[in-house]
């Protein structure tokens, strides 16, 4: 163990960026560049190549686009109605064209997200003229139903411009859908555009909205009530106008981490695929997904005499991850050097550093390298705490990297990209310090080293605060160097039997022994459950219905894993002769509850419920309706049918009431809240400003919009 690991390892709490589309000649992408994460093969539902070069209205496919408007949709989309279908979506009621009383404007809408910690592209959307109102969605309330959906979760804008083209209030409704320069519709990718043309008259407004790409429901736009296109004064609007845009949340599919949810777009299975906000469905999340760096700490820079001081902030309290960073390597150096190189393997050092918050190794390669290099702080960095560094550049030395280890993780790191950024302008003066911590707070980006296998964010056995040793833990099977997007779903279907034993053997005549194990101890996720909650049933008993909101009572056993409300609810049905709970406490890995229960002829069904406590909301069910133990005819079932009922039913479910964090490190989880009932809700299933505990870029780092009055 190196100097400073070992105090770590102590002390420290208890991109491709759309996989299989992500550049124009259909290779692999990696942030901002082609081919730089190192992850070379497409995520399921990806392989579109070309995604410009559909030929109807859609925008993000995850396979190859061919017609028809569906989007960012993962399947191929087809033409006909899913989108535009046979009404214009260039023009609308543009009926005031060429009229002296009106202004033209020309509005520009260029992606720059590759110059953030995300990039990603944004889908065609759709644009309205209109003197009142706000034609494509209320802030507050929930989607009218009008096309918002389609748009918001999969690049589909036909459907919208249709409703929106009928509102009396709108003059010119419309879909931008063809980036500039294109050869069909498609969606914009960082360093290109969108443009469309409107006519207006003195009072109007302009609204617009397009999907933002590596989200679920998530789409950029204007006010709700739009942007005026004159001043007080009648003179037409003209310049920048991206500081009056929002990112909205639409409220129609359950928000997962920015750029890895199964369920987004790139990686979706088809359209209009995810649960609805606020229901109970089956645990599809990542456990493995990571925010981005803005949710774990906040850069400040200030300069003096040439020489900055850079503060960085461990603000994960507050966030999705609760965890601390390793002392903080720094480097001010030239362009040829990088402290890592995307797409290939991490040296020693940063293994040392991205495994076990040790930067001294990174430190003596950077310096032999010719770099003015050293590590700040001497022990780990925890929430509300600060560090601080200086870095004085030259003209041979004008760059500045930076990289800590995120340490609730096995080997992820934040750092900015390899080859830094520059402390100096083209002149070799020294830049002003709020632009050099603007550009740091945006390109800050989460790295995988590919040194060791990720687990559960903040429970993983093999992370520094619970592994035996450092440099311990099975080697990742991908090896390279690359941003972080791993959306592994540790507590799924595939996955859930190796985390939960339920056996269930008849006794004696229609009693019955039932076992529930946590088996967890040494995956990738060992989870911890709560006490066990049970039922004997008929047939018209459900606890939850799935798609539909949870009740108290399971809110309350999914939260914070007390079952009392929902059992004096189940126990009140008429439908149930028996229920109970069984334990006293969690339990742990190798632990076991085990309780005896007796059916009959009438009462033919075991429901049991668990939450899985390293969780916000989830919990686990022999599905909503219980398992049959007595057949109709009132025997016995054997016990190789029950058994092979439970392997089929027993699954991980969310509760959709409160907003999903990472792994087990999420700061509103049981092991880690305040108190029962904390975290935030899931929204409400409204449309609203972007409000998820999964932070979400500037929308200043995203895109640039400028109407020029023409």
């Amino acid at each position: 163990m190196k100097a400073h690991s070992a105090y770590f390892v102590a002390t420290i709490l208890g991109s491709v960026w759309l996989a299989g589309c992500s550049d124009k000649d259909g290779g692999s992408g990696g942030g901002a560049e082609a081919g730089a994460a190192g992850m070379e093969e497409s995520v399921p539902g990806g392989s579109a190549g070309s995604a410009h070069q559909g030929s109807g209205g859609g925008g993000m496919a995850g396979s190859a686009m061919t017609g028809g408007a569906a989007g960012m949709a993962g399947s191929p989309v087809t033409g006909g109605a899913a989108g535009m279908a046979g009404s214009p979506v260039t023009g609308g009621a543009a009926g005031m064209a060429g009229s002296p009383s009106t202004t033209t404007f020309l509005v520009d809408i260029e992606n720059v997200s590759d110059t953030g910690a995300l990039p990603t592209p944004f889908a065609p959307g759709a644009y309205a003229v209109h003197s009142s109102g706000d034609p494509i969605f209320t802030d507050g309330s929930a989607d009218r139903g009008d096309g918002l959906e389609a748009l918001a979760e999969d690049g589909s804008p036909g459907g919208l411009v249709s409703a929106v083209t009928a509102d009396p209030a709108v003059s010119q409704a419309g879909a931008f859908d063809t980036p500039v320069g294109g050869s069909g519709p498609g969606p914009v990718f960082p360093g290109e555009a969108f443009e469309f043309t409107v006519e207006a008259e003195l009072g109007d407004m302009l609204s617009f909205a397009s999907m933002f790409g590596q989200s679920n429901d998530v789409f950029a736009g204007t006010p709700a009530a739009g942007i005026p296109l004159f001043d007080s004064d009648g003179t037409p609007v003209g310049g920048d106008i991206t500081g009056q845009l929002s990112l909205w949340d639409a409220g129609t599919e359950r928000n997962e981490a920015p750029g890895m949810g199964p369920t987004q777009a790139p990686r979706q299975s088809g359209p209009n695929t995810g649960p609805a906000e606020g229901v109970v469905s089956e645990r599809v999340d990542a456990t493995r997904a990571l925010p981005i760096p803005a949710a774990i700490v906040s850069v400040s820079v200030s300069e003096s005499g040439g020489t900055y001081t850079v503060t960085l902030e461990n603000i994960s309290g507050s966030g999705p991850l609760l965890t601390p960073i390793s002392p903080v390597f720094h480097a001010v150096h030239g362009d040829s050097y990088g402290a890592f190189t995307a797409g290939e393997t991490a040296s020693a050092g940063l293994e040392s550093l991205a495994e076990d918050g040790d930067p001294s190794v990174l430190v003596t390669e950077a310096a032999t390298a010719g770099a003015d290099a050293e590590s700040a702080g001497s022990s780990p960095i925890g929430p509300g705490e600060s560090i601080s560094f200086t870095a004085t550049p030259t003209s041979t030395n004008s760059r500045l990297s930076l990289a800590a280890m995120v340490g609730q993780t096995n080997d992820a790191f934040i750092a900015t990209p390899p080859d830094g950024i520059s402390l100096l302008d083209e002149s070799e003066d020294p830049r002003r310090a709020a632009d050099v911590e603007a550009e740091l707070g945006a390109r800050l980006e989460t790295w995988d080293a590919g040194t060791e296998a990720n687990e559960a964010p903040g429970i993983g056995p093999n992370q520094a605060p619970r592994q035996a040793a450092p440099n311990t833990g099975p080697a990742d099977p991908d090896s390279m160097v690359r941003l972080y997007t791993d959306s592994t779903n540790d507590v799924d279907a595939a996955n859930l039997a190796n985390l939960v034993d339920v056996t269930v053997t008849n006794s004696s005549g229609l009693t019955f022994d039932v076992t529930v194990s946590n088996t967890a101890g040494g995956t990738a996720f060992p989870l911890v459950l709560s006490p066990v909650a049970w039922a004997v049933h008929d047939d018209t008993v459900a606890a939850f219905v799935l798609g539909s909101p949870a009740s108290a009572g399971l809110e309350s056993l999914a939260e914070d894993g007390d079952s009392s409300t929902l059992l004096a609810d189940v126990g009140a049905l008429s439908g149930v002769s028996d229920s109970g709970s069984e334990g006293t406490g969690p339990i742990a890995d190798g632990g076991a509850f085990s309780f005896q229960v007796t059916l009959s002829a009438s009462n033919r069904f075991l429901s049991i419920w668990s939450m899985i406590g390293t969780s916000n909301d989830t919990f686990i069910a022999l599905g909503p309706t219980g398992i049959e133990l007595v057949d109709s005819s009132g025997d016995a079932r054997s016990d190789a049918d029950i058994a092979s009922d439970v392997a089929t039913l027993l699954t991980a479910y969310d509760a959709g009431t409160e907003a999903n964090q990472a792994g087990g490190g999420g700061p509103d989880m049981a092991p880690l809240q305040a108190g029962p009932n904390t975290g935030a809700s899931e929204g409400g299933g409204v449309v609203r400003e972007v409000d998820d505990v999964w932070a979400y870029p500037q929308i200043t780092s995203l895109l640039r919009v400028v109407v020029t009055p023409q």
